[in-house]
Formats: structure tokens, sequence, C-alpha cells
């Protein structure tokens, strides 16, 4: 989608959701369902559960959610009002400079800050005491580093 407004949006069995423009009330991605949020594009609720993926690059949503086996990985964008995380999910920020203060924020789970690789700030409520044990922050360049062990290994191998 790059353009226009959709009401709700149910991305599942193992379809990609692209949102580069416009605006979206509601999507929820599941069953191995992909969704990608750009620049430009906009969500006002966005949730992934039941092994559901959000890659989130840019754009904005009020509310992030994820549940159930779901991974959410942050590379850019802003979270206006809350991200929430239970059960199994796993939330994956990629950044550098992260702060995180328990008792800051509006929704009982603190406050995490930090730059993105782009050298942009962002500043993300939390919702719940239990959101902060599913975020995964992960400091540049290690994920560099990370991918290239990776490749090394398997090329011996």
């Amino acid at each position: 989608m790059s353009g226009g407004g959709i009401q709700t949006l149910d991305a599942f069995n193992i379809s990609t959701a692209n949102i580069s423009g416009g605006d979206v009330r509601s999507i929820f991605t599941w069953d191995h369902a992909t969704t990608n949020l750009y620049d430009g594009g906009s969500v006002f609720s966005l949730g992934a559960g039941v092994s559901g993926t959000i890659n989130m690059m840019g754009g904005n949503t009020e509310y992030l959610r994820a549940g159930d086996f779901s991974i959410v990985n942050l590379f850019g964008g802003t979270v206006n009002i809350y991200l929430n995380a239970w059960d199994s999910a796993k939330v994956n920020i990629y950044g550098y400079g992260f702060d995180y203060d328990p008792s800051a924020g509006n929704w009982n789970g603190g406050q995490l800050t930090g730059l993105w690789l782009d050298d942009t700030p962002f500043i993300i409520d939390l919702a719940g005491s239990g959101t902060y044990s599913n975020i995964n922050l992960v400091p540049e360049p290690i994920s560099l580093i990370l991918f290239t062990c990776g490749a090394l290994l398997l090329r011996s191998s």
C-alpha cells in the first residue's frame, strides 16, 4: 500500500503486507505472515501474534502489540503511545545509546530511549511490567559482526 486508507487489514498464512504510505486503522499479522512498515506509512494499531512478524523501518503507529511467538524488528519510525509485548513475543530494537527507565512513561512498563541507526532519537513508552523482558536491544555494529561470523561459519562447513 502506498496511499489511501484501509480500515482493517489481517495479514496471515505466509502473506506479506508492505505499507509505505496512506493510513491503516488496524493491522494484525499472524500465521507466519509479515508486515513491513516504511516511511510514509501510518498505522493506528499494529499487532502481531501466532508467529507473525512485523518489520518497522519507518512510519508511525500509535499502539504496537506483540504476543504468542511473534517477532517485531524495530529499525526506525515512531511508536506514539506504547509498545506492549507478552508471552513468548520477541521485540528486537536495532540502534544504540539505549537507556531504560523503569519508572518513566505512562503505562506502568517504563520508558526506553535511544537512537536509531540513522541517528534519529526515539522514545518508546512500554505498557505493562513484563514488556521489557521481551525486548532484545541490538547495538550496532554487533549485528554486522554476528552476521559476518555466521556467514564465515556457514562457508567453512
